[in-house]
Formats: C-alpha cells, structure tokens, sequence
C-alpha cells in the first residue's frame, strides 16, 4: 500500500479529553439510547440535542464523539465528521471502524489521497475486511494508481468471492475486474502473524542468533 502525508489546508484537530462513561451511569446511557433512537428515525435534531445534553454533564466523552461522527455522516456533513473522525483515530486508535468512517469524510472533502493514508494507518485487522479493500480499491483507482487499485480490488475477491459479480457492475471498478484471476488469492501487505518478544527462547533461540545468512558456510539443514 502507499502512504501519503495528509497536507490539510485547516487542520482538523481539536485538543478534546476524553472521559468514559461509568456503567452505573443509567441517566447518561438513557440519553444515548434516547439519540440513537431519533437517529435511526431520521431525526438529527433531537439526536443533537440529546447529545448535547450529554456534553453539558461532562466536558466531553467518548461514546459522544462516536455517535456524533455517525450523526454527521449520516447528515453528510463531512467537514464535522472529518473533525471527529481524526480525534477518534487519535483517541481511540485500536477500533476500525473509526478509520473507515474518517475515510468517508475525507473522500467526500475530495481529500482522496490523505483518505488512503487513514486507512495506510488502520489497525492490521482490517486488511482480511473485504469492505476495506474494496474502498481502498476505488480510492487508488480514483488517486490515479491502477496498479494499487488491482492489488486491493484482488484482495477484496478472494476474501469475498460475490464483490467480482459487484465489481463488474461497478461505474469505476468494471474495467478493473478482469484483470482478476479466476482464482484470485489474498495477499496482506504484512505478516499476519510475528513472534512475541522472548516467546522463542533457549537452544532454538541461540541457534537463530548464531545463524548468518550472508555466511556461504553456514550450514542450513
């Protein structure tokens, strides 16, 4: 994958803490299950004012920015989401769906190149996400790079054999799918898997570190 340094003309970031809800707090998360409801029906303007109700007993909160992000999206309201979606990949770095949300706002901002590099700093999970690799299909296509494009578009096939149908009914992407092999394999940018610290130790570990592989005389049976 290419990563690109994201030039922002107005930087989005804002100096937010962060403060968890208590489980115990049944008063708070009835305001959340309260926003989440007029959001699903479509009602953003009570779901901002039972958010902002939920800021005013904190200076701000984590589970707010979440839902917030999903309200601005859901708003197209790309700039706010672009907003919460970096203090959440900041905050929160360990969830997905954050990165893909951020990802959203920034393609929609014609911001398709720092888009990429979002996703270039997801966490390693999401490469076996075939949505990830689809969007990052159609970001390289469209930032110009084909090659890129087909290595992700590959990806997305084989660990979901249904997107070739999806692909070849795609505006951007149908010219793309043939180039697919029949059989198409997964092939993540980094190992899946790398040993802990110490977790190879005793005679296997000082024979690996007695090993050179520059050394023509080194035995390797």
């Amino acid at each position: 994958m290419i990563t690109r340094q994201p030039e922002f003309d107005d930087p989005f970031s804002l100096p937010f803490p962060f403060f968890a809800l208590a489980d115990e707090d049944d008063e708070l998360w009835q305001q959340l299950s309260a926003a989440e409801g007029y959001a699903e029906l479509g009602m953003f303007a009570e779901t901002h004012r039972e958010l902002n109700l939920v800021d005013q007993h904190e200076e701000f909160r984590l589970e707010v920015a979440i839902r917030k992000l999903d309200l601005f999206l859901a708003e197209k309201r790309w700039k706010d989401a672009a907003i919460y979606g970096e203090i959440l990949t900041e905050f929160d770095e360990e969830e997905p769906a954050h990165f893909m949300k951020y990802a959203t706002a920034l393609h929609e901002l014609g911001r398709t190149d720092t888009a990429i590099y979002v996703l270039s700093l997801a966490p390693s999970k999401l490469e076996r996400d075939p949505e990830f690799q689809w969007r990052l299909a159609g970001y390289e296509l469209e930032a110009g790079t084909s090659e890129e494009a087909l290595f992700h578009l590959e990806n997305a096939i084989a660990l979901d054999p249904e997107l070739r149908y999806t692909a070849r009914h795609d505006p951007q992407l149908k010219a793309l799918v043939n180039e697919v092999p029949e059989e198409p394999r997964f092939i993540p940018s980094e190992p899946e898997y790398e040993p802990e610290p110490g977790e190879h130790d005793g005679e296997s570990e000082v024979a690996a570190s007695e090993y050179d592989p520059f050394d023509p005389t080194a035995d390797t049976d």
